[in-house]
């Protein structure tokens, strides 16, 4: 097994990055992504983001599949803090959606809801150096008494997503669990810093689902979230994955060698 490993690996280096180019992400990471066309632009990802940063027509993402592969980040990616953050939920849903941004150790740090439900304004909080996120999409309904039915909590890490069905919220018994992907990311930290005239380290946008896979409309539009100051990181993968992320790695060169061209 080494052997055919070590041979891959090898192939992998002696084959040029370019090779890799028109791989998707999705394929590489199985994430499904899906424009709803009776929605219209502004409430597809690429369209939220378009509208977000006023991006000029040469500038404009044409559908959400072209602004993944060019700015997807790893969707089971963590997240680490490094410094003090701005966060801002932006989307246009017309369902309630709530998200709220927890610390590792399962602290609150801010909640958030989409534009239907008062959106937020952006507010900055300052964070401790290296702590490790989670988000958790909570869609809801209203009770008659004015409390609040949630029908799931997924979180941005699909480990846990596995037993939504076991679990609680605030009483109420969730739906059954997918261990799927809840949450994809977006680096943009040139354009947010070009148009909003910032100069974060960086910036990510974030696209969360509030389906389960059996359901999913696969849009990522439910829940759309800026987020700035943050450094993704990941677990040591194990040798029979290396391969992967190594497609992965060559993949991410060609786009942001496509990506400076562009902005060149």
């Amino acid at each position: 097994m080494k052997k055919v490993i070590l041979f891959l690996a090898v192939v992998f280096f002696l084959t040029p990055s370019a090779a890799f180019s028109d791989i998707s992400l999705m394929e590489l990471y199985g994430v499904k992504l899906k424009d709803q066309s009776a929605d219209g632009d502004m409430y597809n990802l690429y369209g939220m983001l378009n509208n977000y940063l006023g991006l000029n027509d040469d500038e404009k993402y044409a559908n959400s599949i072209d602004l993944f592969n060019e700015r997807g980040i790893d969707p089971t990616t963590q997240w680490m803090t490094s410094g003090s953050t701005l966060i801002q939920a932006f989307n246009q849903s017309s369902y309630l959606h709530q998200v709220n941004v927890l610390s590792s150790e399962g602290v609150e740090i801010c909640k958030l809801y989409d534009q239907y439900n008062g959106g937020s304004t952006g507010e900055e909080y300052a964070l401790e150096d290296g702590l490790i996120l989670d988000f958790l999409l909570l869609p809801y309904t209203v009770r008659e008494d004015g409390t609040y039915n949630y029908a799931y909590a997924w979180s941005s890490d699909p480990s846990k997503n596995a037993n939504v069905g076991e679990t609680y919220y605030n009483g109420d018994l969730l739906g059954i669990g997918d261990g799927g992907i809840h949450m994809i990311a977006f680096d943009i930290t040139d354009l947010y810093n070009d148009k909003k005239g910032t100069s974060f380290n960086s910036v990510y946008m974030f696209g969360l689902e509030d389906l389960p896979y059996n359901q999913s409309d696969f849009d990522y539009n439910d829940m759309a979230i800026i987020m700035t100051n943050l450094t993704p990181t990941v677990a040591t993968p194990e040798p029979a994955t290396m391969l992967i992320l190594l497609a992965g790695g060559g993949l991410v060169s060609a786009r942001y060698l496509r990506r400076k061209r562009k902005l060149l």
